[in-house]
């Protein structure tokens, strides 16, 4: 009489020592004799077979079988939520089938001690209903009768008990329930669908699934690969929230939702009927909590429009321009509420904004606390222009952040009016977007002081503006950008005075197209052969955007203002520790880089004119191992950057050269050296594949660096020449030798 289920080893061993007990009493001991469990295994001998049904459960009656008995005796203990299930069955073994099964959750029991009050009243009654000659009360035994009876023999046929057995596909509506066989658990049925092996004969299953009804059914095992399907009945109710926000605000955070303390997804919960507390959180609002009674197929719908408040913080703010207090108006979620200096109430997680360009103030309130904040306005930029000394053109200018563009897009036209074109060849259409450029022709369009843009540069105007992603939108003009195909504006905020506008371009098809829809402009990096980089702004996007584009094509130009701050180098050298030579630095932007050619004596290094002054040439081999410590090779990315900061390819030359040395055809061919690179020309030495015993000199009115971008056999490296300003990137043999200027780690 094994006993298995949802109680701990001991709890169980009680109620199997009960039953045996109750029985023993009820059977009448001439005619029945009782095998305890803890005998079974003794007598079948297989210890095996006897672990398998104890385990799994569902092979009890073959053990009765086993030991000759005519009946065998089950119970069960099952835990469903909160709800304990005692179930008791007896088997036939001449009929092999149950012939009893009853679950007794009427008595609600709670613990072992109720389950063994249902065994004293209950299974009394059982055995003496379905055994016969069993009864609860005793009688005094009859006469014995005279004569022989009882005859028994041993031996005849074997007979295989337990039946024929089939394998069965489970499935439930909805799945994903937990099903138990006669009152016994099966780990290849915790969880709906499943497939399992059964007896034939008719079977109890018993399918429980969260939220939905135990269903409990008898079904008739008869056949392989029988499909059975039991449909449950749900015992749920749901909670409808629908969230609502202020304006907006807070729209783009979670509401936190926790039911009985316990953390659940906005929207539609389902619940079991019950009484409940349910709470509501969120960074920008007050607290909501209630109490809510769930019916079994009844909604409850909690709407959250009436019932938010904002959460709020004090803020004093004041505006300085130009390092003078300044009034001006304040801005809260789009709404003005007042001017500086301003004193309220505000919401935690509301957007302020202060001035007419709307800028952004930068303040962190605090939930019930007073905050007091400055904000350092942007320069003024009324009444600042630059005139175009060329031709006399006047151009709004604005400084963003650390630069200082060009709020309008370039319109000149050169001295015979034979530089770039208006859209669609309209004059009106260059008053209102400046003129479209070549990609050659942009890169010296810019007036003196002023440069074509470099990618870094556009990078670091983008991200000041929020991030690619966005900052399309913050660089547009509020007005000019047609609407998006969903009807919505395709117009921007213009948060700093850039002011793009949509100027269109030249090229696709051999036509003018795009005005109204795309603003796209050139920047000085170029991207291969026939290609350079441009920067784009949409209608439908809020984005901005970059990419490659044919240098033939037509697009807008903004320019930038040169950086002039070079920065003094007296005094900045540096010592090799590896010959005592000492060398001038110079800081260019973020960089710092020697200000001479390196001069170690390397092997395979030659000398390149004056050796003391011009350094050594190198091969590449030789120059990736040059630098001293702390100071490497500049890569192909680090000599762009020192290029883009002196503004880009076409006048770095003149920035990065000194002002001696280049003389070229009567002219001085020199340079400005603005940041102490001193570029001088010291040539190169031309070689061939296997050595350099002839040493021809190929060139010598330039100077060329070797980078550590390359391969065995060819190598790049930037160059400077006299009879021009532009600098440039080359392939070199790997085996010439070129300059080598050191960079700071």
């Amino acid at each position: 009489m094994p006993c298995v289920g949802d109680f701990d080893a001991k709890g169980l061993e009680r109620l199997r020592n009960k039953i045996e007990e109750v029985t023993r009493a009820v059977l009448p001991s001439a005619d029945f004799r009782m095998i305890p469990y803890k005998n079974v295994q003794e007598e079948i001998g297989d210890e095996a077979l006897f672990n398998a049904c104890k385990e799994g459960g569902v092979c009890f009656g073959d053990l009765a079988g086993r030991v000759n008995a005519d009946y065998g005796a089950w119970c069960m203990v099952n835990k469903y939520s909160n709800k304990f299930i005692f179930t008791f069955q007896l088997y036939s073994v001449r009929e092999k089938d149950l012939i009893h099964t009853k679950e007794y959750d009427s008595y609600n029991p709670k613990n072992i001690d109720d389950m063994i009050e249902i065994i004293k009243k209950e299974v009394p009654i059982v055995i003496s209903e379905k055994i016969p000659g069993v009864k609860i009360s005793k009688t005094p035994s009859p006469a014995i009768a005279g004569g022989i009876s009882g005859v028994q023999t041993t031996g005849g046929s074997y007979e295989l008990e337990g039946g024929k057995r089939y394998l069965i596909n489970l499935s439930t509506e909805p799945v994903g329930a937990v099903l138990s066989f006669n009152g016994v658990p099966d780990s290849r049925c915790s969880k709906t669908p499943c497939k399992i092996e059964l007896s034939a004969g008719n079977v109890r299953i018993i399918a429980n699934l969260e939220q939905y009804e135990i269903a409990d059914t008898t079904v008739s095992i008869k056949q392989n690969n029988q499909s059975i399907n039991i449909k449950l009945k749900a015992n749920f109710g749901v909670l409808e929230i629908k969230p609502a926000y202020s304006d907006g605000i807070g729209k783009d955070k979670q509401w936190n939702l926790s039911i009985n303390d316990k953390p659940y997804s906005l929207g539609e919960v389902r619940l079991n009927p019950n009484k409940y507390k349910v709470k509501l959180n969120h960074e920008c609002y007050e607290n909501i909590g209630f109490d809510v009674g769930i019916n079994k197929d009844k909604r409850e719908i909690f709407d959250m429009a009436s019932k938010i408040a904002l959460k709020k913080g004090g803020l004093d703010l004041s505006v300085e321009r130009n390092g003078e207090p300044a009034s001006e108006p304040v801005f809260v979620n789009g709404k003005q509420v007042g001017e500086t200096p301003f004193s309220g109430a505000v919401p935690l997680c509301a957007k302020i904004e202060i001035g007419k360009n709307k800028e952004v103030v930068g303040v962190k309130l605090k939930y019930n606390e007073k905050v007091k904040h400055t904000h350092k306005g942007a320069e003024s930029q009324e009444g600042k222009y630059l005139t175009d000394s060329r031709d006399g053109k006047k151009y709004k200018i604005v400084k963003i952040g650390t630069q200082t563009w060009m709020a309008e897009n370039l319109n000149y036209s050169g001295k015979n009016d034979d530089i770039g074109s208006c859209y669609e060849k309209n004059p009106k259409n260059c008053e209102k977007y400046g003129r479209l450029y070549d990609g050659n022709t942009a890169m010296k369009a810019c007036p003196a002081g002023w440069h074509l843009p470099s990618d870094k540069e556009w990078d670091i105007l983008e991200n000041f503006a929020g991030g690619q992603k966005i900052a399309g939108k913050k660089l547009k003009t509020k007005n000019g950008w047609n609407n998006r195909d969903d009807g919505s504006s395709g117009n921007g905020t213009d948060d700093f005075g850039f002011s793009a506008l949509p100027g269109g371009s030249f090229g696709d098809y051999g036509r003018f197209d795009y005005v109204g829809r795309i603003g796209l402009w050139w920047n000085s990096s170029e991207s291969g052969s026939y290609y350079s980089h441009s920067r784009s702004v949409r209608y439908d996007y809020e984005y901005a955007d970059y990419s490659r584009i044919d240098e033939r094509y037509l697009l807008s130009v903004r320019c930038i203002k040169d950086n002039n701050a070079a920065p003094s180098i007296k005094g900045n050298t540096f010592t090799d520790p590896r010959d005592g030579k000492v060398y001038k630095t110079a800081k260019i932007g973020a960089q710092t880089w020697m200000a001479e050619n390196l001069k170690y004596n390397a092997e395979n290094s030659k000398c390149a004119g004056n050796c003391g002054s011009d350094g050594q040439l190198y091969n590449w081999e030789t120059a990736k191992r040059s630098c001293p410590k702390s100071w490497h090779l500049p890569s192909k990315e680090e000599w762009e950057t020192l290029v883009n900061f002196a503004g880009g390819k076409d006048i770095a030359g003149k920035k990065l050269k000194a002002s001696k040395g280049w003389s070229f055809i009567g002219t001085s061919g020199g340079g400005t050296d603005d940041y102490g690179f001193t570029a001088r020309p010291r040539g190169l030495i031309g070689c061939g594949r296997k050595n350099c015993s002839e040493q021809p000199l190929v060139r010598d009115d330039c100077d060329h660096w070797w980078s550590d971008y390359g391969d065995d056999d060819q190598a790049f490296g930037w160059f400077i020449c006299k009879k021009n300003d532009w600098t440039s990137l080359s392939s070199f043999a790997a085996t010439y030798l070129l300059s080598v200027r050191c960079i700071k780690d």
